[in-house]
């Protein structure tokens, strides 16, 4: 009714304080929907008043948005914001080829509980491939584009994302560690055999990564 698409919202509650939490989401816009920007909110009343909705991060685009993004607290206090930037799908000259969201995986900072945010530092990218169907081999509205992330017991973080390659019989999965709260990071990889689809990274509290 007005035109406009609220798109992937995340809750994030905040880990050492109960009643704080933090509320991400995106507003792609008209005509089109392929530009957009993430608007960003918090309450430290446990959810019964938020803030006024604020910009977080807008690419400032004609053909992009930010698709997903998530709120993660650094054992210090500070917040980064892992955004997946979604870019419009180039068009299929071959029929047998699957749609793709070509994405850029950001980490902005901030140091103020989200007032400010510092400029985005790019980890990554990925075709973003549509998913195939195992069974029909048809292609499914799901694509390979949005990152996992999590900050491990000690306070490093990881951003895990699936980069594709030029079918889906294969890929490389990419984890990018930061030792100090999302500063620098360091990205490493492995290939899978097969299709392979959203990886998602945790830690558990003897340090182990999975």
């Amino acid at each position: 009714a007005t035109g406009q698409f609220w798109d992937l919202p995340v809750l994030t509650p905040h880990p050492r304080r109960p009643n704080k939490a933090y509320y991400v989401y995106d507003l792609r816009l008209p005509p089109d929907f392929l530009h957009g920007h993430s608007l960003f909110s918090s309450t430290t009343n446990g959810g019964q008043s938020w803030s006024a909705p604020r910009l977080l991060y807008d690419p400032q685009t004609s053909d992009s948005w930010p698709g997903y993004t998530k709120i993660l607290v650094n054992r210090d206090g500070s917040l980064l914001a892992v955004s997946s930037i979604v870019s419009a799908p180039p068009p299929i000259t071959d029929p047998a080829e699957v749609s793709s969201n070509p994405t850029q995986q950001v980490v902005l900072r901030s140091n103020d509980g989200g007032l400010t945010w510092g400029p985005p530092v790019t980890l990554g990218s990925t075709a973003g491939r549509q998913v195939n169907d195992p069974v029909t081999d048809m292609g499914q509205n799901a694509f390979d584009t949005f990152a996992s992330e999590t900050v491990a017991p000690n306070g490093e973080v990881y951003v895990s994302w699936l980069q594709t390659t030029g079918t889906n019989a294969s890929a490389r999965i990419v984890v990018a560690r930061s030792t100090d709260g999302g500063r620098h990071w360091k990205p490493f990889g492995f290939t899978v055999s097969g299709q392979a689809a959203l990886p998602t990274v945790e830690v558990a509290g003897n340090g182990t990564v999975a």
